[in-house]
């Protein structure tokens, strides 16, 4: 084979790399539309919760019973696909995120005070979507995810501690993750084709 002839093979082979590089990440780190949907809406089902019924007893009932039942429903769509049980160390980096999240968010509740645990709790869920774009390498979605800390704390920082301030913050805080989550979602099942 002469020089002529191998560097557009090397081009080409160089191509067909970078293609299934571009195709692995998409559905070996990345978790699917559904996923990013389905939390997006239990977080804004939260705010609706707390809104229709005004009782911080119902609304703790409402995040018991929806993390327990999206985390179930979480498993079962990414398991139909091998993607994570395929995926070596980034699977068990996924559910190393997850866990942390699971019991960072909530866990902060029974240790600290209501206002440290409002943006402890915004903070460790944030955080774990923030290493979840990091490890799926898209910086845009992790300076984005910054952008909104950075408001949360704004508004934190400007609430007082009566009980109706920590409950605006927490709703604030649940849209903006809810929002967020959704449109993700659907941005991400628009931009990527089936």
């Amino acid at each position: 084979m002469s020089l002529d002839q191998s560097v557009p093979d090397a081009e080409e082979a160089l191509a067909e790399m970078a293609r299934i590089r571009a195709t692995t990440r998409g559905h070996v780190l990345t978790m699917t539309w559904q996923t990013s949907v389905l939390w997006g809406l239990i977080f804004l089902g939260s705010v609706l919760a707390w809104l229709a019924l005004a009782n911080s007893v119902i609304s703790a009932l409402y995040w018991v019973i929806s993390v327990p039942v999206g985390i179930i429903v979480t498993w079962r769509l990414e398991s139909a696909l091998p993607r994570l049980h395929d995926a070596g160390s980034y699977g068990a980096t996924f559910k190393f995120i997850s866990a942390a999240m699971v019991i960072g968010a909530f866990g902060t509740w029974w240790v600290f005070d209501e206002r440290a645990s409002t943006l402890i709790w915004f903070t460790v869920l944030l955080g774990g979507f923030a290493a979840f774009a990091f490890v799926d390498r898209q910086h845009w979605t992790v300076g984005g995810i910054l952008v909104l800390w950075l408001w949360g704390l704004g508004i934190w920082l400007s609430t007082g501690t009566s009980r109706t301030d920590l409950d605006l913050t927490l709703a604030l805080f649940a849209t903006a993750m809810g929002a967020g989550l959704v449109g993700a979602g659907f941005g991400q099942r628009l931009g990527r084709p089936t």
